[in-house]
């Protein structure tokens, strides 16, 4: 199975507490989550060509050669997982420019709604988290 590559803003406490929410219902142990600074979040975002600008701003999924930003990262990543079918159903019930919209509200102000203090998660967690 081709493992899932979250991209993520590791200095960012909703964006770590939002990657720790997908880790903890990977059910199937396929996605791995990986910091944009780190020297692998790097190596991909050169690799795939990702706008610095971009990254910054959003989750990015890489997934079988193709990337994926803003809802369509939760869509994915929902789409085989029945722990996260409210998640599935949500963003089925509104178009993608909906949901795209609520997306960039709340990454503008992703900062301002929890703070950077993070938790220390589980070693079954962490083992899919570079930082």
């Amino acid at each position: 199975m081709e493992k899932k590559i979250v991209l993520f803003d590791g200095e960012c406490g909703f964006c770590n507490k939002t990657i720790l929410f997908f880790a903890k219902n990977d059910i199937n142990n396929s996605v791995v989550f990986i910091s944009n600074t780190s020297v692998q979040g790097k190596e991909l975002i050169s690799l795939y060509n990702i706008d610095t600008e971009l990254i910054n701003k959003t989750l990015v999924l890489i997934f079988k050669k193709n990337t994926y930003i803003r809802s369509d990262v939760f869509r994915v990543l929902s789409q085989e997982n029945n722990k996260l079918i409210f998640l599935k159903i949500l963003l089925n019930i509104f178009p993608k420019f909906i949901n795209d919209l609520f997306y960039n509200i709340i990454s503008k102000n992703r900062k301002n709604i929890i703070n950077n203090n993070c938790t220390i998660p589980p070693k079954n967690i962490r083992d899919k988290i570079i930082l």
